[in-house]
């Protein structure tokens, strides 16, 4: 309801077509470029293209679906080469400097393995219980990980949108991977702030409950964040697991 550009990007695809012997393999991601940032959309969707380019690229160094470290190690990797190509790209096209933030999801399985950077956000609802599976790498994060501020004056703090962590800022950077079991029916989330900071966790997870489609649950949490003000871009993606052959996603 504010910006006029948007930096925010998003993916959702299947990669891998599920076999007699293996699952199909599914993956979401959603970047936010850095809005203060000269590039922060080129940056945003650099960073999709390329860790979508680098994942399918080497599917036969693929772990199997159940081998966590693994998978983890190879994410991380992934992650570090798509710094580095938008480190490169910043000299390429002369911008000073670009970043963006990096939340990825690989659905094989009965599993979820992710990776992240920055202060987009993936939840899980299980059994009308939402959690928030990432941490959100900001300065406002730390000081609410300190006991400084309450959840809610973090979700409202005017410098909330201060990183600790992004691509395209640092060639080192604090890399966070997890590998879950997905409980079956559980819904996924990933969004990027504009909606997690206006509307709460207990809302989005209210929305979730719906008896709705997946489609329709993005358009009502798009709708919500903009009737609380639209501050900033909002990308939402949602996904339904039911069993470790569907997975419905918008």
């Amino acid at each position: 309801m504010v910006r006029s550009d948007n930096q925010d990007a998003l993916y959702t695809g299947c990669i891998k077509e599920a076999t007699a012997l293996q699952p199909a393999v599914y993956l979401l991601m959603v970047a936010d470029g850095m809005g203060g940032y000269h590039g922060g959309d080129v940056a945003a969707q650099l960073a999709l293209d390329t860790f979508h380019r680098l994942l399918s690229d080497h599917t036969s160094a693929w772990p199997d679906t159940e081998e966590f470290d693994l998978w983890q190690k190879l994410l991380r990797e992934l992650v570090v080469k798509t710094n580095a190509r938008i480190l490169d790209a910043q000299r390429e096209l002369s911008y000073p400097q670009m970043g963006t933030t990096l939340t990825v999801a690989v659905l094989t399985g009965q599993f979820l393995h992710m990776v992240h950077v920055g202060d987009s956000r993936l939840y899980i609802l299980d059994g009308g219980r939402i959690s928030q599976v990432t941490s959100d790498h900001s300065y406002v994060a730390d000081m609410q990980r300190k006991g400084l501020l309450t959840p809610e004056e973090a979700r409202l703090h005017p410098h909330r949108n201060v990183m600790s962590q992004a691509l395209g800022v640092e060639w080192e950077l604090a890399i966070e991977a997890r590998s879950l079991h997905l409980p079956v029916d559980s819904t996924l989330l990933i969004c990027s702030d504009g909606l997690s900071t206006m509307v709460s966790d207990a809302e989005i997870g209210e929305v979730l409950q719906l008896q709705r489609e997946p489609a329709d649950l993005v358009r009502e949490l798009v709708d919500r964040a903009n009737r609380f003000g639209g501050l900033d871009n909002i990308t939402v993606i949602v996904a339904f697991f039911r069993n470790q052959d569907e997975v419905a996603g918008s």
